[in-house]
């Protein structure tokens, strides 16, 4: 990671046994907090009715004491129509994200988008759930993946050490979607062919176990309702926790005098 995890982003949380509290430094002795990137489309974005997986991401982070912020140009869901997002934990909910309702990957990386957004914050970890609109537009699982890849490469030069938390996508009731499986299919191989020591590439599966049928995890067969954003924001959580489990400094051994 970007930084050295220090004591205070994972205060009071548990991974089986008790880590040493951290926070993520931006330079020696300096505390600044984990920033993150939720990257992607209208699945990341909500609407005036949906909280988007975020929010019940955020509460997670909050009730787990880790000193984060949510990084991104955008501060509302769709339109500037926003839902409820009721404090918690004595907290406001941060709004910032990179969710862009119907974006594919081409918008991403057109006339410097991405490049332009990332002069103004330097995410630590990103959350990547992008290609549902590729699919949707009948767009190759080659040149979808070359475009991951490319999204995965700026995140890079933005920051050497960030880590690309990449989804699997989640399942729509779309025929689409057997497009969607096959580009899930290719996750795990970008995963493999450009995770690093300093850069890992995690893949987080939000496609096994999520129902699209209207009704159960989706309103519409395709966007989370909130029984999908709890389920999306729980995988993220877990893939969180094991970033910043895995960057935490080991307790010094005490051999006695």
């Amino acid at each position: 990671l970007h930084r050295v995890l220090g004591r205070h982003a994972l205060k009071g949380l548990f991974f089986g046994a008790l880590l040493y509290g951290a926070s993520l430094l931006a330079r020696p002795g300096q505390a600044d907090p984990v920033k993150i990137l939720p990257l992607g489309d209208s699945i990341t974005q909500g609407n005036h009715q949906t909280q988007s997986y975020r929010y019940p991401l955020w509460k997670k982070l909050v009730d787990a004491g880790v000193d984060f912020q949510f990084v991104g140009s955008q501060d509302s869901n769709v339109e500037g129509r926003n839902p409820q997002w009721p404090d918690h934990g004595g907290k406001a909910f941060d709004r910032r994200h990179e969710g862009h309702w119907g974006w594919h990957t081409d918008l991403f990386l057109q006339d410097e988008t991405l490049r332009s957004w990332l002069k103004n914050y330097t995410p630590d970890i990103v959350l990547m759930h992008v290609g549902t609109n590729d699919m949707f537009r009948r767009s190759s699982i080659e040149e979808t993946v070359i475009k991951q890849k490319r999204i995965i490469e700026l995140l890079r030069q933005d920051n050497p050490k960030v880590a690309i938390l990449l989804a699997r996508l989640i399942p729509s009731t779309s025929e689409q979607n057997a497009q969607i499986s096959k580009l899930n299919e290719q996750t795990g191989e970008i995963a493999a062919a450009m995770t690093s020591p300093d850069s890992p590439v995690i893949v987080v599966d939000q496609n096994s176990g999520f129902n699209p049928a209207v009704g159960a995890d989706t309103y519409d067969g395709t966007h989370p309702n909130a029984a999908g954003e709890e389920k999306m924001a729980q995988r993220w959580f877990d893939a969180i926790r094991k970033v910043l489990e895995k960057s935490a400094p080991k307790p010094a051994e005490n051999n006695g005098p």
